[in-house]
């Protein structure tokens, strides 16, 4: 910046006064220009919550250092001299921020800017109880403003599509129906129009169902009996982190949190093995579910049944017996008995002993006999069946034009076919489960000739027989 001097001398002379002018020119041309200043600043941050500090950096270029700084921060208070310099502003509100820099050149000079608008919120805090629960979920919520001019208005919102809620309540309460998580804002504007605002996770979930399984490599067997369990469980996107394993062995013994456990049975007996798996949910509540097994140790020798289950049903047809038997020696045989009647007898695994179950109808009570090569002898827990097969009473009629032969009985079914000596009627018709008819004309006499005795039997559809009845027409 250059600078121009003026004073005024009265000269007469022409030759002083050029000589004058001369001088004057020299001297202003001798007279340094003085460097021009420029200045800038920054803030951090611009805006915030109350209490808010805002660091204010002035960068200072031209003029001569050093330099003094006067930071008018906009809200009344004391000035500050240092740069960099912080500042915190304690009530909401909009400020413009001014700086002046001067340097300290022999002339000082002295530049203000504007600094800009430093934005102050109203610092809001928002609780509610519950934050966490299932659903329907009722919550009461709190929320307080400051560092504002009171009085405070409030709206809240509660993030689950419901209509803003304007009030100069504090304390609303608010129910969820639905899961989800939801984001429940409280706005909170003050007299002079500032304004602030506070969220807070809002989490509705229902029960979070996961299911528990747990399987073992072996459930029945001899003393010492060595079992390899393994568990698992399903998800659930409510459970938060890891599931926690606990076995219980139903022994009495320390339980294991390992997934897939190994245990010794030392004892006969039988044994029902829980499996908790535990997970704790988003809201730190924890939930269990359980699986059992039942393990059994068997005494020596033992041998229990497989084929059929008790209580079972079936309809004629073939009965097959099959038993599982434990030895520490050798299986010599096994014997079968039905309503204490020996029916036979198998000698190798899995003893299966079939036996012809047409006619039979009625409660049967089975049970089975190890021998084993010690000498010992083991009876299996009995099982109870129930068989049910068609009956013919041996009750018939021949009738002619066109020829048939009706029989009576029970436990006829539609689709069941008559048969002559194994070869199954031309016809068959069953008018009732009381009733059935076979029909051929000639391909039937030629199946019952006259005067030859016959033997006739029924086989329903579901593949139940009835017992063989002798036929003579």
């Amino acid at each position: 910046m250059s600078h121009k001097f003026f004073w005024e001398v009265n000269l007469t002379k022409g030759i002083q006064k050029g000589l004058l002018f001369l001088f004057l020119a020299l001297f202003v041309a001798a007279i340094p220009a003085l460097a021009q200043m420029n200045v800038t600043a920054t803030a951090v941050p611009t805006s915030g919550t109350a209490p808010l500090d805002v660091t204010f950096t002035a960068t200072v270029t031209g003029g001569t250092s050093p330099y003094t700084y006067d930071w008018d921060f906009g809200d009344g208070t004391t000035h500050g001299t240092t740069n960099p310099v912080t500042h915190t502003y304690n009530l909401a509100g909009k400020y413009t921020v001014r700086l002046t820099v001067t340097d300290s050149s022999a002339t000082p000079l002295s530049t203000t800017i504007t600094v800009g608008t430093i934005t102050v919120n109203i610092a809001v805090t928002v609780e509610a109880d519950p934050q966490c629960g299932l659903a329907p979920l009722n919550v009461c919520f709190h929320g307080e403003g400051a560092y504002g001019v009171e009085p405070y208005s409030y709206k809240w919102n509660f993030g689950d599509n419901a209509p803003a809620y304007n009030t100069t309540e504090q304390n609303p309460c608010h129910g969820y129906m639905n899961t989800g998580v939801y984001t429940a804002s409280l706005t909170v504007t003050d007299s002079k129009g500032n304004t602030g605002t506070a969220s807070i996770p809002i989490v509705v979930y229902t029960e979070p169902l996961f299911t528990v399984t747990a399987t073992a490599d072996v459930t029945l067997g001899l003393a010492p009996l060595r079992v390899n369990f393994f568990g698992s469980h399903s998800t659930s996107s409510f459970i938060s982190g890891a599931f926690e394993y606990e076995w219980d062995f139903g022994d009495g013994s320390q339980t294991c949190p390992d997934v897939a456990p190994q245990h010794i049975y030392s004892t006969p007996g039988t044994y029902t093995v829980t499996l908790t798996v535990t997970g704790q949910d988003i809201c730190g509540q924890q939930w269990s579910h359980t699986d059992t097994i039942d393990i059994t140790v068997a005494e020596d020798p033992t041998i229990f049944m497989t084929k059929p289950s008790t209580g079972s049903s079936m309809s004629g047809g073939q009965l097959v017996l099959e038993s599982l038997a434990l030895t520490s020696g050798t299986v010599v045989r096994v014997d079968y008995y039905i309503n204490d009647t020996y029916v036979g007898s198998a000698t190798t695994a899995p003893y299966r002993l079939t036996l012809d179950a047409c006619g039979a109808n009625g409660t049967y009570t089975i049970y089975a006999i190890l021998y084993d090569s010690k000498g010992h002898t083991a009876q299996s827990p009995s099982v109870s069946i129930t068989i049910s097969n068609p009956t013919l009473d041996g009750t018939n009629y021949v009738l002619k034009n066109p020829f048939r032969i009706k029989f009576f009985g029970t436990g006829f079914k539609p689709g069941a076919k008559l048969y002559f000596n194994g070869i199954e009627a031309p016809i068959t018709k069953v008018l009732s489960s009381n009733i059935i008819v076979a029909k051929g004309g000639p391909a039937l006499k030629a199946l019952a000739p006259q005067g030859v005795p016959v033997i006739v039997t029924i086989v329903n559809k579901d593949g139940s027989c009835s017992a063989p009845v002798t036929f003579q027409r």
